[in-house]
């Protein structure tokens, strides 16, 4: 939930000929307040519900095994000059899981003449990973925001990150520091390598930093960064710490794609910072990076968060993601994957075979597979895995995904993604693949269907999120599909499953039975005035 605090000038400057954002002030106490009423269903039962921005109440429902209840703030109403954040903690949070959302019959629609043909189902996977890979040769660039934006708490969470990061450091990577506002400065001219010298220069810098670089431009520094030359035999690995407060956010997210893309083997990660990041951007960039993104806020421990994210850059990632959503695709393919093994046992006159288990339930995989949940690299306890195979998976008009470009997987970290299906294609089994470095590996769930409306919603939701960033179907078959064509897809989804996009918004009409009169009221305001330079003209 996000709210716009109240801007105020400071007048006690003397100085009459300058003015600076350093005489603005953000007024915290906002005269208008939030209520909320949060109801909270899981599958399995809720262990914790907590904030760390509010004060709340939890209240579990009766009769509901501890898998329902109502969250409410402890004080009723709390005025909106931050994020509300809700953590919310069940049993088997990490447990892989595939299911099929069948709406339910009772959904109603609430736009007049809506045209909706519940002719599809919603499918999600979801899992959080673990495997062991070895660590790759990194140079190492914190891009750090020094705009005026940063100043006080937010530029001393930056610093503290920045000595957790630096202290974390493999000894045989290379490393950067760049900061911006305006313009950019470099700590060195180059990366340089890590060891006793450069970490004393290093830690000289950053407790000398503060927010003195004027405005925010991302921009050029990125631009910078991402486009010298990589050191050979070496990942460049991007860390983004900023607020996010930009006013290009889209062009941003676009150079970060288009620089990951065309640079190999770089990837960008962020840390937004403070109550009121912009999430928009900081995910933007961790999604068109193929990293990954953070959030840090005033009081909150950040090593755990900032030292698992050094650790995702330091591994490789499982790249080249690939969902068989629909049976007879998987089917085709463990075929083809079979025959393929044949073949190499006829070759090489062995035979291997790989498995997993999954809710305690041993699956055999394809011969040629390794299993995504547990895998580690040969040398940490592992067998080396035969290359991948390409297989094509284009069902357009059979699914819609989403996201339809599939994020880097890490180790630990939470991995999800949609599809709708059409109704007579709904699969028994979903399959995940991914490339690594020691080849491939997959995991294949067990589907289970529910009935209901939410799934649908947060599917709709990543849909809209593809389109408004140019990352949809219709731009990978369109080099530059038209506006008007992008917009009637986010409006229709929109208008489907009841969302809010940068076309659609919610509107409340009040009806009453008895006529209202307004009565005029009188109040008084007290304007500051802010002396601004005018520059004469000159005769």
């Amino acid at each position: 939930i996000h709210s716009s605090p109240i801007l105020v000038v400071d007048n006690n400057n003397n100085n009459n000929n300058s003015f600076n954002n350093s005489n603005l002030n953000i007024q915290r106490n906002a005269p208008y307040a939030l209520s909320l009423l949060l109801q909270v269903n899981s599958p399995n039962q809720i262990t914790q519900v907590k904030s760390p921005t509010h004060s709340i109440n939890w209240q579990l429902n009766k009769d509901s095994s501890n898998k329902s209840g109502v969250v409410t703030f402890w004080r009723n109403e709390e005025s909106m000059d931050k994020d509300v954040v809700i953590l919310i903690e069940h049993e088997k949070s990490h447990e892989p899981r595939a299911i099929i959302e069948i709406p339910s019959e009772n959904t109603t629609l609430l736009t007049p003449g809506m045209n909706v043909a519940n002719d599809e189902v919603t499918a999600m996977i979801t899992l959080v990973p673990e495997f062991e890979l070895h660590d790759t040769q990194n140079e190492i660039v914190f891009i750090v925001d020094r705009s005026g934006s940063m100043s006080g708490s937010k530029i001393n969470n930056v610093k503290e990150a920045l000595q957790l990061f630096l202290r974390a450091l493999p000894a045989n990577c290379y490393f950067n520091i760049v900061g911006f506002g305006t313009s950019y400065q470099m700590l060195f001219n180059s990366s340089q390598r890590y060891d006793d010298t450069t970490l004393i220069t290093a830690t000289q810098h950053v407790n000398s930093m503060s927010a003195n670089l004027g405005g925010t431009e991302l921009m050029n520094p990125l631009r910078a960064v991402l486009s010298i030359n990589k050191i050979a035999g070496y990942e460049r690995q991007v860390f983004v710490l900023t607020d996010g407060e930009v006013s290009n956010t889209d062009q941003v997210i676009g150079l970060v794609k288009y620089c990951s893309a065309s640079n190999g083997n770089c990837r960008v990660f962020a840390v937004g910072v403070g109550k009121g990041v912009s999430h928009a951007l900081v995910e933007g960039i961790a999604r068109a990076g193929s990293g990954n993104a953070q959030f840090i806020i005033d009081g909150e421990r950040m090593q755990p968060k900032l030292m698992r994210q050094l650790k995702d850059a330091l591994q490789p990632a499982l790249r080249e993601l690939k969902i068989n959503w629909i049976e007879n695709e998987q089917q085709q393919q463990e075929q083809q994957l079979n025959q393929q093994n044949k073949q190499n046992e006829q070759q090489q006159q062995r035979t291997s075979s790989v498995t997993s288990s999954f809710m305690g339930e041993p699956s055999t995989k394809p011969l040629g597979f390794g299993n995504l949940i547990g895998h580690r690299s040969a040398g940490l306890g592992a067998d080396t895995i035969p290359s991948p195979s390409n297989n094509n998976n284009n069902h357009f008009g059979v699914f819609r995904q989403a996201p339809y470009y599939l994020p880097s997987i890490y180790s630990g970290t939470r991995f999800i993604a949609f599809a709708f299906i059409k109704k007579d294609r709904i699969p028994k089994h979903i399959t995940l693949t991914a490339s690594s470095p020691d080849g491939p590996l997959q995991i294949q769930l067990p589907v289970e269907q529910h009935h209901g409306n939410l799934i649908q919603k947060v599917a709709a939701r990543t849909l809209i999120r593809d389109y408004e960033q140019g990352t949809s179907i219709l731009h990978q078959l369109a080099q530059k599909p038209a506006e008007s064509t992008i917009k009637s897809e986010i409006v229709n989804l929109a208008l489907k499953y009841q969302l809010v996009s940068k076309y659609t918004s919610f509107i409340a009409i009040e009806d009453r039975n008895q006529p209202f009169f307004w009565q005029p009221e009188l109040r008084y305001q007290q304007i500051q005035s802010v002396n601004v330079p005018i520059a004469s003209a000159s005769t």
